[in-house]
């Protein structure tokens, strides 16, 4: 019964029926605490609060309880890690912040583009968010004076589209 419901709330959630979903999750989550089932329903609430609301804060505390209900299963050791890797995104942020806001020296900003290649590794290789990654690759591409660093960033680019993305058409035109 608790794995058949939380199917019907992932396909719920899948349908885009959020809030019907969370009731679902919820109901497995108090009925059948530190199950499998309820630390699959965490993930899920996670996994949804992270990919499409951006909701990073909110995403940590359901993994958290998705490893609390299970630590042995799947769900607890993947809701960890994505866990960890929100956890170092947001202090990265704050450094990459910190490196922007000094006021008495000029910012450095070949330190600020290396944390943005650090930001697009954890969002494609532990957070599963290839548009993200990208979106850190065509800033440092747009945006930096340094040419290694533009280089690096347009073939890390083509690569999540060709490896990632399955997209060889757009991944050719980055190559080149």
């Amino acid at each position: 019964r608790p794995v058949y419901l939380v199917r019907i709330g992932e396909m719920t959630l899948w349908a885009g029926r959020n809030a019907d979903a969370y009731v679902i999750f919820n109901k497995v989550n108090t009925e059948y605490p530190r199950s499998e089932p309820s630390a699959r329903s965490y993930f899920n609430m996670g996994d949804y609060e992270q990919t499409k609301k951006l909701n990073y804060e909110l995403a940590m505390a359901y993994y958290d309880s998705s490893y609390i209900a299970r630590s042995i299963s799947e769900y607890g050791r993947q809701a960890r890690e994505r866990r960890n890797a929100l956890r170092q995104l947001a202090s990265m942020r704050d450094r990459n912040e910190e490196i922007l806001q000094k006021n008495d020296s000029i910012p450095d900003m070949k330190s600020f583009f290396k944390n943005e290649f650090m930001f697009a590794e954890l969002f494609l290789l532990k957070l599963s968010e290839a548009d993200s990654a990208i979106a850190r690759l065509t800033n440092v591409i747009e945006k930096s004076d340094d040419t290694t660093s533009v280089l690096r960033a347009s073939y890390a680019r083509a690569f999540i589209y060709d490896e990632f993305l399955h997209d060889p058409d757009t991944a050719e035109e980055y190559y080149k």
